[in-house]
């Protein structure tokens, strides 16, 4: 029975372990999925959508494809990040508490129960813990693996998108605001026309010193 409880606590320690290595492979998809959700603002703000070339149309199909391949990857991760609740063995000073109580029963009632009964409520907790920990790691995983397939299918579906925006020249012609100065300038209600005057030297008047 000793073997046994050693194995359940194993097990326990071991999906605890288990619980922080996922949470460690969480962050590598987390900074994918902000950079390809920049990439996918930047392409679709800055392409014209007008365009019929084959390029273009190479394009909307590669970006409509990153777009659900984000979809998946996010949702994924998401669903492997949060929702998840994790069993523990109560804190140290609640299972004191009930070894006190167990060994005031024993003095009391003249049994020695308090040590089985105390390795039996350790043991339920262990084995609780350890199977619902397992199924949560399970379930993390396997959405873990979704999201890494969503990222990977996403930067190809961006990497194909951005060939096809590079080569097609598919970008948005930019606009260009011509500024001409066609009324005359009043600074300090000193009225300036838009014409160079020359004055020459002989005109000008000397002053008094």
């Amino acid at each position: 029975m000793e073997d046994l409880t050693d194995l359940y606590e194993r097990l326990y320690f071991h999906e605890i372990d288990a619980r922080e290595q996922l949470n460690s492979r969480l962050q590598l998809p987390l900074s994918l999925i902000v950079v390809l959700a920049g990439a996918f603002a930047y392409l679709l703000q800055t392409a014209d959508h007008a365009l019929t070339s084959f390029a273009a149309y190479l394009f909307r199909t590669s970006l409509i494809l990153m777009g659900a391949s984000f979809l998946v990857g996010t949702y994924s991760f998401v669903r492997a990040a949060w929702g998840h609740n994790y069993k523990f063995i109560p804190y140290a000073q609640q299972i004191a508490a009930i070894v006190e109580q167990l060994k005031e029963y024993d003095v009391k009632y003249a049994t020695t129960v308090a040590d089985k009964l105390t390795a039996e409520y350790l043991r339920g907790y262990l084995i609780e813990g350890a199977t619902n920990n397992a199924s949560n790691n399970d379930r993390r995983s396997a959405y873990l693996h979704w999201s890494n397939m969503g990222v990977v299918a996403t930067s190809a579906f961006a990497l194909l998108a951005f060939l096809a925006f590079v080569l097609g020249d598919l970008s948005r012609a930019q606009s260009v605001m011509h500024v001409s100065l066609t009324q005359p300038v009043d600074i300090r209600g000193i009225s300036i026309p838009n014409k160079l005057f020359v004055v020459r030297e002989e005109d000008t008047v000397p002053t008094k010193q």
